[in-house]
C-alpha cells in the first residue's frame, strides 16, 4: 500500500526480493488429547489455509510458497514447482473436512491462535482465522505483547501461533525444530518424549549435520522438509518478500537474504 503511490515517481527506485523470513502457524503436538495430536487434523489445517489469498490480502500478492527452508538458499530449498504441487500447501478445504472427519471431528473444533501484538502478525493471524472457518474450525485470537509471546514460545504455553522464522547460518538450523526433539525449546513444545517425535527425522537430522558433502546434505535436507511438510507441527504459509523503497542516487542497493542491512557496505551515489 505504501509503494503503489511510489512506483512511477523518477526519484525512487522499488527493489524487492525474498530473504530467510519465512512465515508460519506452529502447532503444540503435547500428547494431551487434543484434537491437532492427529496428523489428519494437522494436515487438514494446512490445506484449508490459501496461501495466495494470505498473500494478497497481507503482503499485496507479494509472497511465495515456502518449506522450513527457502527455495532462495540455494540447493538446499524446495523449488517453488515442487511447492505447488505439496499436496499439503495446497488450499483443498473439502480434503480438509474430509480429513477432520475421518479423524473424528466431523464438526470442527477450537483453538487457540497466539500472535505478537504486530499489525502484519494480527493481519496473518485474522486470514487464517477464516480460512479455518471454512472447514469448521474455530480459531481464537490471542494478541500478546512480544514479551509475553516469547515466553509461550520458550515454555511451549501456547496451541498454535503465528510466527516468522528468521535466518539461520546453516540450513539445518531451520530444521533443529523436528531433527532435536528433546532440546529446548521444542522439548516444551512437543512435551517431549509424551508428543510428538519422528525416530527418522532425528537420524537423518544427526546425518545432515555432521556431514561436509553438500549434495548428500542437500537432498537429505530436502527430504527432512517433505517430511515435516507432511508432519505439520508448523503449517508453512508464505515467505514475503522484502521490499525496499530507495532513492535513484543510490546504486548497487540489493535485497540480502540474511534480511540486514549489509547493501549499505557496498552502495555509493551517483
Amino acid at each position: 500500500d505504501l509503494i503503489r503511490p511510489l512506483e512511477n515517481d523518477p526519484n525512487i527506485q522499488i527493489i524487492s526480493g525474498v530473504t530467510g523470513q519465512t512465515r508460519v502457524f506452529q502447532i503444540s503436538v503435547k500428547g494431551d488429547g487434543k484434537p491437532w495430536n492427529d496428523r489428519r487434523v494437522r494436515q487438514a489445517m494446512s490445506m484449508a489455509i490459501d496461501r495466495k489469498d494470505l498473500s494478497n490480502k497481507v503482503y499485496g500478492g507479494k509472497g511465495t510458497l515456502t518449506g522450513p527452508v527457502p527455495d532462495a538458499w540455494g540447493v538446499y530449498g524446495l523449488s517453488q514447482n515442487e511447492l505447488r504441487q505439496n499436496i499439503y500447501l495446497q488450499h483443498n478445504p473439502d480434503m480438509a473436512r474430509k480429513l477432520l472427519a475421518s479423524a473424528g471431528y466431523p464438526n470442527g473444533f477450537e483453538i487457540s491462535l497466539m500472535c505478537p501484538n504486530v499489525p502484519q502478525f494480527e493481519a496473518i493471524a485474522q486470514v487464517v482465522q477464516a480460512h479455518l472457518a471454512k472447514v469448521g474450525i474455530k480459531g481464537n485470537i490471542d494478541k500478546r505483547e512480544n514479551s509475553q509471546f516469547a515466553a509461550a514460545y520458550r515454555d511451549g504455553s501456547y496451541e498454535g501461533f503465528i510466527n516468522a522464522q528468521g535466518f539461520r547460518l546453516d540450513p539445518t538450523g531451520k530444521l533443529n525444530h523436528w531433527g532435536a526433539p528433546s532440546k529446548a525449546p521444542q522439548k516444551n513444545w512437543y512435551d517431549y518424549p509424551n508428543g510428538w517425535n519422528d525416530e527418522k527425522l532425528k537420524v537423518m537430522f544427526d546425518t545432515a549435520v555432521s556431514t561436509f558433502d553438500v549434495m548428500v546434505r542437500s537432498n537429505l535436507i530436502k527430504e527432512m522438509q517433505r517430511r515435516v511438510i507432511e508432519e505439520a507441527t508448523f503449517v508453512f504459509l508464505i515467505n514475503p518478500e522484502r521490499l525496499d523503497i530507495v532513492n535513484k542516487k543510490i546504486q548497487n542497493w540489493y535485497t540480502d537474504f540474511v534480511d540486514f542491512n549489509q547493501p549499505l557496505r557496498t552502495i555509493w551515489l551517483d
